[in-house]
C-alpha cells in the first residue's frame, strides 16, 4: 500500500482530519482493542463458508453462513435523477460504484455525517469514525476500512445512493443470497452466469486480485489492479481487497447492533475459495474490521 505524500488530496485529507480529532477519540472509545461485539482489531478468523455450496476454509477473514447475500452499489453522489453519476458504472439495470469508498471520500462525509439520519435500527451509534482512523489517513486512496454496517449505510445515503440489495432497488434478505439474477451484488460480480466463478473468468487467478495468494498481505488503493473487472466493463475489486457490506440483515430476538448483516467479496486475506462471487459472510451490525469497507448501489435512472 503506497503512501500519497505531500499531494494536495492528502492534504486536503489531513486538513478535514484536524478538524476532526475530537470524534476521532471518541471512535477509539466505541471500538477498542479490547471487548464489546463491535471490537475486532485483528482480521477475521473465522471459517468462511459460501453462499452457494457450503464449503468453507480458515482463510482467516469471514465467518461463514452459506447464504450470502450481495448487491452493487450504484449511486455516486451526484443526486437522484442524474443518469451517469460519477464513479459509478451500469449494466443497464442499476448503477455500483466503481471501486471501493476511499479514505478521501469517507473523509469528506464525516463533517456532515448526522447520527439523526440513520435507521432505528442503529440507534446505538454514537460516532461515524472508523477504528484506527489515524493510521488510515497516511493513504488517502486506499479504501476506507474498520466500518460497521451503519457507517456504510450513513455513507451510501448521504451521496444518494444505497446498500446493494436487489436489482428492483429493494433491500435484500439473507435468503437472497444465491439469485445471481436479481442480486445486485452478485449480478455485478459475475452477470448471472454461474459459470463465472470470479469476477474476471471461471478459473482463478491468484494475480488477478487482492486476495490472499497475491502475497501482497494489506489493502491496495482502490482500482489499481487492471485484471481484478468485473462483469461490468470498470467495476473493480469485486474480490479481494475489503469485504464490503451489503443491505441484507436478520432480524433476529437481540440487540439491533449485534443482527448480523451480509458482506461480499472477500479480502486481501482471503483465499482462492473465499473470492469467488458466490461467496458471503455475515458479521453483527456493530463490527468494525480491518478488511471490511464499503461499496454503494442505485437505482438505474435512464
Amino acid at each position: 500500500m503506497r503512501e500519497s505524500g505531500l499531494s494536495m488530496k492528502n492534504s486536503t485529507l489531513f486538513s478535514i482530519a484536524s478538524s476532526l480529532t475530537l470524534v476521532s477519540i471518541v471512535a477509539c472509545t466505541e471500538v477498542g482493542p479490547e471487548g464489546g461485539s463491535g471490537a475486532e482489531t485483528g482480521t477475521d478468523t473465522d471459517t468462511e463458508t459460501s453462499t452457494g455450496d457450503g464449503d468453507g476454509d480458515g482463510d482467516g477473514d469471514g465467518d461463514g453462513d452459506g447464504d450470502g447475500d450481495g448487491d452493487p452499489g450504484d449511486g455516486d453522489g451526484d443526486g437522484d435523477g442524474d443518469p451517469d453519476p460519477d464513479g459509478m458504472v451500469t449494466n443497464g439495470e442499476f448503477w455500483i460504484d466503481a471501486t471501493e469508498v476511499s479514505v478521501f471520500e469517507y473523509a469528506g462525509f464525516l463533517p456532515q455525517a448526522n447520527l439523526d439520519d440513520l435507521p432505528e435500527v442503529c440507534a446505538w451509534k454514537d460516532s461515524f469514525t472508523p477504528q484506527y482512523w489515524d493510521s488510515q489517513l497516511f493513504d488517502s486512496d486506499a479504501p476506507v476500512t474498520g466500518v460497521d454496517w451503519c457507517d456504510a449505510y450513513a455513507y451510501c445515503a448521504s451521496e444518494g445512493k444505497r446498500l446493494c440489495g436487489l436489482t428492483d432497488g429493494q433491500p435484500a434478505t439473507l435468503a437472497d443470497a444465491n439469485d445471481a439474477m436479481n442480486n445486485e451484488w452478485f449480478r455485478a460480480c459475475n452477470g448471472g452466469d454461474a459459470s463465472q466463478t470470479y469476477p474476471y473468468g471461471a478459473m482463478y487467478d491468484a494475480n488477478a486480485c487482492n486476495g490472499e495468494d497475491a502475497g501482497i498481505d494489506e489493502v491496495v488503493d482502490v482500482g489499481t489492479l487492471p485484471g481484478c473487472e468485473g462483469d461490468i466493463p470498470g467495476l473493480r475489486d469485486m474480490s479481494g481487497n475489503v469485504w464490503e457490506w451489503t443491505s441484507a440483515c436478520d432480524d433476529a430476538d437481540v440487540p439491533d447492533s449485534e443482527q448480523e448483516c451480509r458482506r461480499r467479496g472477500g479480502s486481501f486475506n482471503s483465499s482462492a475459495n473465499i473470492v469467488r462471487c458466490a461467496v458471503g459472510s455475515v458479521r453483527a451490525r456493530d463490527y468494525r474490521l480491518n478488511n471490511t469497507g464499503i461499496r454503494c448501489c442505485r437505482d438505474f435512472m435512464p
